[in-house]
């Protein structure tokens, strides 16, 4: 895949302009009765995000000992869940976020107090892959997906019409470079990816219909999971498919905004039959294209942030200095290079800008962010510390399009997005809500100053700012975290 630097959005926009540019084939095209072009969005977009950023895949231990060890404990897992979990829900994650912790022991933010308070651990847990301390996790998992690789590699050779494959990829590879190319975009998508990914989707299909045969969950709850084989399955099965919200959505979002004329497909489409989003700001995200039903997406909260906000206290009075928490995002930082320099100079001592950089930063970056740090009003932190845990010292978020922008406002405190060239208002330009008066948008580093000192000075305007910031939190994450959860689990 040939590409020149993009950004996420740019992405995402392409392959949504693909979207509305090609209703005819789109409408009419399935694979085994799935609709083609849904299969292919989400995985293209990342495949080509990965390429471009660089991004490392996971190194599998693929030794013919350890795909047959981890096929003989498949079958050993998969029978103790007949004889002891059969009928049981079953919760399924591809995120495998271990970001908080709980009575000392590493929680899937997603799912683990769910399943610890209303479930009493007797559930089917299955995650994408094992865990890297898997004594220090709340919940065990009883799956692990990793295990399936010999299995999903001889059901692709035995069950999946390789000719079928490849006479589908070439139409639709034909069909997306010559958009591409017409639009003026950089990136060719190649005839193999498309084949792995049909390919594995209906192996990983196949597989999965056969193990919710032998568990008969009652429900599938998952993470990230749209357009997954696990997913298909369900709902070819009739099992009711939760799907809970991940990441931050945003109007060109891959796996959730579908355009509003592909609403009469929803029933080809490998997709849930709920969605649990974070808050009211990201429901109505999800409903302005018209495609969603107003019940099929849920406001529920989030355990993160509802466990910030029981131990956060917003500062509301100004001090003499004021705090600035900056976090870095890998695809932002060339401009964020720039924007920093520009700020080097004029930065007034009374602010002090305190740089988190994200985890995923590759160290040539992290070395350029700790040597810009060189005078009393500018810091470096490092990207192991929590950015929530930080925000308690702070007094304000500034970033690009990060999801913590968010998770921060759902605190209650302010944030500030920086517009780029593709995105003069930052965020602001990704959404279709008017949330400029908690989220704040600047483009360079003279307003960048001249917010904050309006923000330090102004009573008034700092004021009116914290208000709307304490006013509209629970707009971003739902305040009824525990009682969303008691609702949903007694639907189970």
């Amino acid at each position: 895949m040939n590409i020149n630097l993009m950004s996420p959005h740019e992405i995402s926009e392409a392959i949504s302009k693909f979207e509305v540019n090609n209703e005819d084939f789109i409408l009419q095209d399935t694979f085994y009765g799935w609709n083609t072009w849904q299969l292919l969005k989400k995985p293209l977009y990342y495949s080509v995000k990965d390429t471009t950023f660089k991004v490392k895949k996971r190194n599998l231990n693929n030794s013919p000992f350890n795909l047959i060890y981890s096929t003989l404990r498949i079958f050993f897992n998969v029978f103790k869940l007949f004889v002891f979990k059969r009928g049981r829900p079953l919760f399924y994650t591809n995120a495998n976020y271990k970001l908080e912790k709980l009575n000392g022991k590493h929680i899937d933010v997603f799912f683990d107090y769910l399943i610890i308070k209303w479930f009493k651990r007797k559930v089917v847990y299955v995650e994408s892959n094992v865990v890297k301390d898997p004594k220090n996790v709340a919940v065990k998992k009883d799956l692990h997906t990793d295990d399936m690789r010999l299995l999903l590699f001889i059901v692709n050779k035995l069950f999946v019409n390789k000719y079928v494959v490849s006479d589908k990829a070439k139409r639709i590879v034909f069909l997306l470079n010559d958009f591409f190319r017409k639009e003026g975009y950089s990136f060719v998508i190649e005839e193999n990816k498309v084949c792995s990914i049909l390919s594995r989707f209906y192996a990983d299909y196949l597989l999965n219909k056969m193990l919710f045969r032998i568990v008969s969950p009652k429900a599938i709850c998952m993470v990230d999971g749209i357009p997954t084989g696990a997913m298909a399955a369900g709902r070819n099965l009739g099992i009711p498919v939760y799907e809970f919200q991940h990441g931050f959505i945003i109007k060109d979002k891959p796996d959730y905004i579908m355009s509003g004329y592909l609403k009469s497909l929803y029933y080809k489409m490998v997709l849930p039959d709920y969605i649990f989003v974070f808050g009211e700001f990201f429901r109505e995200n999800l409903l302005e294209s018209g495609f969603w039903n107003h019940n099929q997406i849920r406001s529920l909260g989030n355990f993160r942030v509802d466990k910030l906000r029981k131990s956060f206290s917003r500062k509301t009075e100004p001090n003499d200095t004021l705090k600035i928490l900056f976090a870095t995002q890998p695809s932002t930082f060339e401009h964020t290079k720039k924007f920093l320099l520009a700020l080097k100079d004029i930065l007034p001592s009374s602010i002090v800008v305190s740089i988190k950089c994200h985890v995923r930063e590759p160290k040539n970056n992290n070395d350029w962010y700790q040597s810009y740090v060189n005078n009393e009003n500018t810091k470096y932190l490092t990207p192991d510390l929590s950015l929530m845990e930080l925000m308690k010292e702070h007094e304000i978020l500034v970033s690009y399009h990060s999801t913590a922008i968010f998770e921060v406002l759902g605190l209650g405190m302010p944030a500030v997005t920086i517009g780029t060239e593709e995105f003069p208002r930052g965020i602001n330009s990704l959404v279709n809500v008017n949330i400029s008066d908690v989220l704040k948008d600047i483009r360079s580093a003279d307003e960048f100053v001249k917010l904050f000192m309006c923000f330090k000075n102004d009573i008034l305007f700092r004021e009116r700012w914290l208000g709307n910031c304490q006013k509209n939190a629970s707009y971003f994450y739902d305040e009824k975290y525990d009682q969303n959860l008691d609702d949903f689990s007694k639907t189970l």
